[in-house]
């Protein structure tokens, strides 16, 4: 029997289990309830957030056999949902957007929706990757979808909806799904070890769910992969030796030797990184994310509260982040920035990193602003007493 991936093996079935788009299924639930189903919809959203989930759940909801109207808890098990959920439902297509995008392609969906459904509900089309459509292909479906059979629903979903012409925007209801919380994923793949009687460390947790950055699909195929390696018992180290994440202590390192304008031990790091084979590219981009929170934190203390860092990495970013002003964490995030830009495209990212920090530990130490203040103050007194001698001395 071949392995069945997690987000394949615990996709939702229902409203209620789809994570971190709350705004959405409630809205859908609600429309449901009231009657009010609106004859086309298009979810936007970045990759792996539920959007395709969402309209599989939705179709079954529309075509459930188990209710006589259409509902927002669809059993799941009758012949049509167990159908959608396999994606073999006959009266609901499913359609890549990327490969069907011509004007015929939309011309034969055209001709196709004057049937009515043989079994279901409904006759649902559901279109991923709906913003690859032509623009001869979008005006061939305009009228369709203006004016479609009662039978008939459209279900859009993309990534890219500023890429979709207006007058198909206007003739839809919107959804903009969001990134989902590193905590509900943390908390969903938490939940699925279990069941897979897989145990998993908090710390190792918090790295695969920061590792998604939003996306559900990502962080399940991450943990996938750690499986993989790992069997049933998985650990902190176990995750960082799969998807190649450098260990916290290299960002304190990295960060004091900024602090204390240490090149030496700045270069050792980066050393230390290429001797153990971590993706400079990769480290880059967790670096900037490190400057970020020492940024937030050395402005705002109580920042550190929020930040999805365990309690004593949390804590050690917080004593570094009060080695230099908030103007210099600034600085020295945004010439990371400039230089990840670089890392990422050189074939030398060992040179590239290395010239970028150089540039960071040239960034000049900033005085407090009090300090500063104090030490005009101080110069303008003395200036005028001592200024009256020489303004004579003038004359």
């Amino acid at each position: 029997m071949s392995y069945l991936v997690l987000a394949r093996k615990y996709r939702p079935n229902s409203f209620e289990e789809i994570i971190g788009q709350e705004h959405a299924t409630r809205t859908l639930t609600n429309a449901i309830k009231q009657g009010k189903i609106h004859h086309a919809f298009l979810f936007t959203g970045t990759r792996g957030v539920g959007k395709t989930t969402t309209a599989r759940v939705l179709a079954k909801a529309l075509c459930c056999q188990s209710f006589p109207e259409p509902t927002p808890t669809p059993c799941g098990t009758c012949d049509s949902c167990t159908a959608i959920g396999r994606g073999s439902d006959i009266d609901v297509n499913e359609i890549d957007g990327a490969s069907n995008n011509s004007v015929n392609d939309v011309r034969d969906l055209r001709d196709n929706v004057q049937y009515r459904p043989q079994r279901a509900r409904f006759k649902i089309y559901i279109i991923d990757e709906v913003h690859m459509l032509t623009g001869a292909a979008f005006n061939a479906l305009l009228k369709t979808l203006e004016e479609p059979p009662p039978h008939v629903k459209f279900i859009f979903a993309t990534t890219e909806a500023h890429k979709i012409p207006a007058t198909i925007l206007s003739r839809c209801q919107r959804y903009d799904f969001k990134a989902v919380s590193a905590k509900e994923i943390a908390q969903l793949i938490g939940k699925l070890l279990a069941k897979e009687g897989v145990s998993i460390s908090e710390a190792a947790l918090r790295m695969v769910a920061r590792k998604a950055r939003g996306s559900v699909r990502d962080g399940l195929s991450l943990i996938d992969s750690v499986l993989a390696y790992a069997g049933e018992t998985i650990a902190e180290d176990d995750v960082r030796m799969v998807l190649g994440m450098a260990d916290a202590s290299v960002f304190e390192r990295l960060g004091g030797a900024l602090v204390r304008r240490d090149a030496p031990a700045a270069f050792d790091a980066v050393a230390d990184l290429v001797d153990y084979g971590h993706d400079l590219r990769q480290f880059g981009a967790e670096f900037l994310e490190y400057l970020r929170d020492a940024a937030m934190v050395s402005s705002h203390p109580g920042a550190a509260a929020s930040l999805d860092r365990p309690e004593a990495e949390t804590r050690e970013l917080a004593d570094l982040a009060k080695g230099a002003e908030t103007a210099e964490w600034i600085a020295w995030f945004d010439l990371m920035v400039e230089g990840q830009e670089r890392i990422a495209r050189s074939e030398q990212a060992r040179f590239m990193l290395e010239l970028t920090l150089a540039k960071m530990l040239q960034v000049g130490r900033l005085r407090p602003i009090e300090d500063l203040l104090a030490g005009l103050n101080r110069l303008a007194k003395g200036g005028a007493a001592a200024g009256a001698p020489a303004a004579s001395a003038g004359l």
